[in-house]
């Protein structure tokens, strides 16, 4: 699916619930719309740079797969306040083993991906012993509604910024 494909369209104004079966969310794909109410993306590993940038409500984000989160990705998506993975009780920054025994997990957050999102609440409790966490881009959770963070082993980089203006606790 190409960059910006449903941007700025007036594909209606809210889309409640969007499934993605594909590997990849594409830079601007959902950019500047009205709303998406509930985005469930079980096979997607990358969501690249400004997907759902300033999008006015994207509630729930459910994905199990993820590994790379673009610059911008959900920069200023006020409403957003879950990132959730799709196996029951985990934290999608969560590293994970899969049926065959290998780590998953996020292993990047890009600059600024979840900054200005003043509700987004959910815990990084990256303190699985699973973690593939590794990079935590300039500002990505700058403005940011978390109160609790627990950073893995495997993290070698913060960038700039990287959780300033969160209210911790």
């Amino acid at each position: 699916i190409g960059r910006g494909a449903v941007a700025n369209s007036n594909w209606g104004d809210y889309l409640s619930k969007v499934y993605f079966n594909n590997k990849l969310i594409g830079e601007d794909m959902f950019r500047y719309r009205a709303a998406v109410s509930e985005v469930y993306a079980d096979n997607v590993e990358t969501i690249r740079a400004r997907a759902f940038q300033d999008i006015a409500t994207v509630a729930k984000f459910v994905n199990n797969e993820v590994v790379t989160i673009g610059d911008y990705a959900f920069y200023n998506v006020n409403a957003l306040k879950r990132f959730e993975s799709t196996i029951p009780g985990r934290n999608m920054f969560e590293g994970y083993l899969d049926e065959n025994n290998n780590p998953k997990g996020v292993v990047s957050i890009g600059n600024y991906a979840f900054a200005e999102c003043d509700n987004f609440i959910y815990p990084i409790t990256q303190n699985s012993e699973y973690s593939q966490l590794t990079t935590i881009g300039n500002y990505a959770f700058s403005g940011c509604g978390i109160q609790e963070i627990s950073l893995p082993n495997s993290l070698t980089t913060i960038g700039e910024g990287g959780f300033s203006g969160c209210d911790f606790e």
